[in-house]
């Protein structure tokens, strides 16, 4: 049963940073209001910075890593390698910082 849990809290996390990239798309297409990324930023943030709930924060780095070494494979395009540099420095930058990382 313990596992099945943390399963299930790893997709919700999936799901939670995913959504993001859908919501931006919708703003763009105007199915959304342009306010609403920034307080969906809000709630994620608060979900990375979670003490009680480190699921967000290890998807994160699992979807950092895993884009990382697709991106270090030989046969991946370099002008799309700069790009993936680039968002993941962008996306660190945004990161808020955690409790460990600010003591």
């Amino acid at each position: 049963m313990e596992s099945k849990q943390q399963m299930l809290l790893r997709v919700i996390a999936f799901n939670e940073i995913f959504l993001m990239p859908i919501l931006l798309i919708m703003v763009f297409t105007g199915k959304a209001s342009l306010l609403m990324p920034f307080i969906y930023y809000r709630f994620l943030s608060l979900r990375y910075t979670s003490t009680r709930n480190p699921y967000c924060r290890t998807v994160f780095f699992e979807l950092r890593i895993s884009v990382e070494q697709l991106c270090n494979h030989p046969s991946f395009p370099q002008f799309l390698r700069n790009v993936v540099v680039r968002m993941i420095s962008l996306i660190n930058r945004l990161a808020p910082p955690t409790m460990a990382a600010a003591s």
